[in-house]
């Protein structure tokens, strides 16, 4: 799949469902959910925006919104957010929407940005004002983004025509502002070209920024009932663009040119598409009066922008796209999500539960995982990552599919407001203190004979894992103002991931609340069993299905070609049937591949010294894992054990070479690096002979190898021709000390090296062809012994154990202690510590 430098999503926080001056507790929680849910999907950035108001009249910054449930949002309230974005690994993008104070019709009845339409009717609005007094705001948030380690700002969005070269000067007060403190990129989101003389295109300082920035809301095709290529079409041969009567535009090519000419790269700061029919003619649905849900639309023109813009995306031009979105409503894992994605999310941008996430996921390689009670999941046309089992931290490794999911309780609760003061609730569960909580002092317009009361608030406790919920406690606790004695609290709902739990007396201090309700329901929502299999399509692309537990406790049928059944009853809950898979991973690192119907790698618990291994007439393996497991495999093509793995194919891999062209490879380990070869580098350049390339070649390959190790291998490129070949002599053949060359076979060789005979990536194969001419040699002989014992034990490592050690530090230690032990008369030491017992079978 293609990658983006950016994969962000927005967040915009404007409206306030509370209708205060600021976000309240429960509000916060669920944008900090919402970030959660799109970090899951693959996304590395948000873009935090907010509304910022300036009174058309006059363009001048005011003090707030006249609207109800509108506000501006607090740098404090930016911090917030920010800080819990960086916390779990998203970065952060900074973007001010300088937007009416006032209603103007242009929006409805909710603002909307400064430009030359929503200012229209305004005769005194002076753009002068506007952006000197945006240029002072500008200059805050560049402190801002500083401080936050943001990594752009958004200096405007959406102010067309106001945004062309005759306000140039005024721009650059802007920019020279937003420079002031930050010295990361900056950006402006323009609107894509809709008119003759708005848009990307009319935009009259680019040069002065660091970053093209587009809303880019394009319609993508005229057709009533088009087909994705009609829509991905669209990108290229776009009738709308720039305006509905013109030449057809290629989108993407014209992006593309502006971007060589400013020497900027280009980003969507705001790409969407609402889930209704229609959406891909018609992004603003302004012309659809009544929507109907389409989530393949939605899907497609995600899929389209992203399939689009990648594969014109080899220099990295086009940065990425900013999904946009909501931001106050609920998490996926809350028990409002189901509602609101029926009543609410069916038609709007947000793409949660959505086919839109399942592309988004796979084309930002993230995994799509099962929440509490799936039974099934289709894949989207792409490359999608499916586990079959929760999100819960470190779920790979849980024994049991029930304990991959997070479990959320989920409180309702209000309280009376006495002397200004709230009271405050403990919350305990299962006997274990979650802390105490304080109601906001936020008025609901009831009151009873004790005064006020509090809105109903949200509080929640997020347990890892699901359990058996034996008691649920909420204590009323008061505080010591005037008044507080008499304060009551009022639990209207619990509820534990949506099942909700038998009320009882509200009224006492202490309400204690059993879990009958959610545990006798855990085992009918558990999915995974021999008698509740999970059903998965992947669909089109190339899918991989991930699957706890040991591959050793599974077994694989094929149903026909594309479709296999995993089997399993040691209570893993993994049961399966797959359709449109290509590959299975399993938590212990086994890879099945459903197309060559083989492992091509198996994982054996423990070490590979510990274990047994047989090959068996039929190609199998017999194997007796550390802890006395025994049986036998088919159709594997590596086994991982703790420390190393095996390949099985190495025998054949070595025998596709003459004996002779086996022997240099080895030997070039050796010469150059003293140690024996493992498996996956032997087949590696094994490869790379019968592929075409000489030995020489693959020696030089080798010599520059040397030279990034010189710590270990001794070579430099700045040692001399003479040191060279002492080296080689001491490496390669043993002669050191007593026996190290004498001047004139140094000189000899050097001579070669200084006019041009061999070259330092050559010499080697040279000076081995004489080496091995003396054997038999009364004085010299046990030099070509050393070099035949030390391919031998390199054979026997690499080929007849087809050994590779995990660790590459480790290949390289171990490899080079096992040749420091052959000796010319003598491999036994250098085969002990190979550490196995079993009799080389050519694995």
């Amino acid at each position: 799949m293609g990658q983006f430098e950016i994969r962000a999503f927005s967040m915009f926080d404007l409206f306030n469902a509370s209708g205060e001056t600021k976000l309240s507790p429960s509000e916060l929680a669920d944008v900090r959910a919402y970030m959660d849910d799109y970090k899951a999907l693959g996304h590395n950035a948000v873009s935090l925006g907010w509304g910022v108001p300036i009174d058309p009249a006059t363009g001048a910054r005011v003090a707030s919104f006249s609207m109800d449930g509108v506000h501006e949002a607090s740098f404090d309230e930016i911090r917030q957010l920010a800080n819990y974005a960086k916390s779990i690994g998203l970065q952060v993008i900074l973007k001010p929407f300088a937007q009416t104070s006032i209603s103007t019709g242009t929006n409805g009845t909710l603002p909307d940005n400064i430009n030359s339409v929503s200012t229209k009717d305004f005769a005194n609005f002076s753009v002068s004002t506007f952006l000197k007094d945006w240029a002072v705001y500008i200059g805050q948030v560049s402190s801002l983004a500083k401080e936050l380690g943001a990594v752009e700002i958004v200096i405007g969005t959406e102010n067309h025509g106001i945004d062309t070269v005759d306000h140039r000067g005024l721009w650059q007060e802007v920019i020279n502002a937003a420079r002031s403190q930050f010295s990361g990129p900056l950006s402006y989101d323009a609107l894509f070209p809709l008119q003759r003389h708005t848009g990307v295109d009319k935009v009259g300082f680019w040069d002065l920024l660091d970053v093209i920035g587009v809303s880019a809301y394009y319609p993508l095709t005229n057709k009533e009932n088009p087909t994705y290529a009609d829509v991905l079409a669209g990108w290229h041969n776009n009738y709308i663009f720039p305006d509905y009567s013109g030449t057809p535009v290629d989108v993407i090519a014209t992006l593309h040119a502006m971007s060589l000419q400013y020497g900027k790269p280009v980003q969507f700061e705001e790409f969407g598409a609402q889930s209704f029919h229609g959406v891909v003619k018609d992004p603003s649905g302004l012309t659809i009066n009544s929507k109907v849900a389409d989530w393949e639309q939605q899907a497609w023109a995600y899929q389209s922008v992203l399939e689009a813009f990648a594969a014109d995306n080899a220099s990295g031009w086009f940065r990425g796209i900013s999904a946009w979105g909501q931001a106050l409503v609920p998490g996926q894992d809350d028990p409002r999500f189901s509602q609101y994605l029926a009543e609410v999310a069916s038609t709007n941008f947000d793409v949660r539960g959505k086919d839109a996430a399942k592309v988004l996921s796979a084309w930002y390689s993230a995994t799509n995982y099962l929440t509490f009670g799936d039974k099934t999941f289709t894949g989207s046309s792409l490359d999608d990552r499916i586990a079959l089992y929760g999100k819960a931290e470190g779920a790979a490794t849980k024994a049991q599919q029930v304990n991959t999911f997070p479990m959320k309780i989920t409180l309702g609760i209000s309280g009376t407001i006495l002397a200004g003061e709230t009271p405050s609730v403990h919350l305990y569960v299962n006997g274990v203190d979650y802390g105490t909580r304080k109601l906001e002092n936020i008025a609901s317009g009831y009151v009873d004979a004790t005064g006020p009361w509090t809105t109903q608030q949200q509080f929640t406790i997020s347990l890892p894992a699901i359990t058996d919920l034996s008691e649920l406690k909420v204590v009323h606790e008061s505080s010591s103002a005037a008044g507080q004695a008499n304060a009551k609290v009022y639990l209207a709902s619990a509820s534990v991931n949506g099942v909700a739990l038998t009320q009882i007396d509200q009224s006492t201090k202490t309400i204690t609340i059993g879990g009958n309700a959610w545990n006798s329901g855990i085992a009918g929502r558990t999915t995974g069993t021999v008698y509740s299999a999970l059903q998965v399509d992947g669909g089109a692309g190339s899918d991989t299905v991930y699957v706890l537990g040991n591959a050793s406790k599974y077994a694989i049928s094929y149903q026909d070609n594309t479709t296999i059944k995993l089997a399993e009853t040691s209570g893993l809950a993994q049961n399966a049937v797959l359709k449109n898979v290509e590959t299975v991973n399993f938590a212990d690192g086994s890879v099945y591949s459903v197309t060559t119907k083989k492992f091509s790698t198996f994982s054996v618990d423990g070490g590979r010294a510990a274990a047994h291994l047989t090959k068996n007439g039929d190609g199998s393996v017999a194997v007796t894992d550390q802890n006395g497991n025994a049986y036998t495999i088919s159709s594997v093509e590596k086994l991982r054990f703790s420390d190393m793995t095996v390949d099985l194919g190495a025998p054949s891999k070595a025998a596709s070479l003459s004996t002779a062209e086996l022997n240099s490879l080895i030997e070039l380990y050796i010469a150059y690096f003293n140690r024996v070869p493992d498996a996956e580098g032997l087949g590696y350049w094994i490869g790379e002979l019968k592929g075409g390339k000489s030995l020489e070649e693959i020696g030089q390959s080798f010599y520059n190898a040397a030279l990034q190790f010189s710590n270990l291998t001794g070579y430099t490129s700045s040692m001399n021709n003479a040191d060279f070949v002492k080296l080689v002599y001491a490496n390669v053949l043993g002669r050191t000390g007593s026996s190290a060359p004498p001047q004139p076979d140094i000189d000899f060789w050097a001579h070669n090296l200084a006019n041009g005979t061999d070259t330092r990536g050559s010499l080697i194969k040279t000076m081995l062809s004489a080496a091995h001419s003396f054997k038999g040699d009364a004085q010299w002989g046990w030099v070509a012994d050393l070099l035949d014992n030390k391919l031998e034990v390199g054979k026997t490592f690499a080929v007849g154990y087809g050994l590779t050690y995990l660790n590459g530090a480790d290949s390289v230690a171990h490899g080079m202690a096992i040749a420091a032990a052959v000796k010319a008369d003598d491999t036994s030491a250098a085969i002990k510590l190979i550490g196995i017992t079993d009799t080389a079978m050519g694995v």
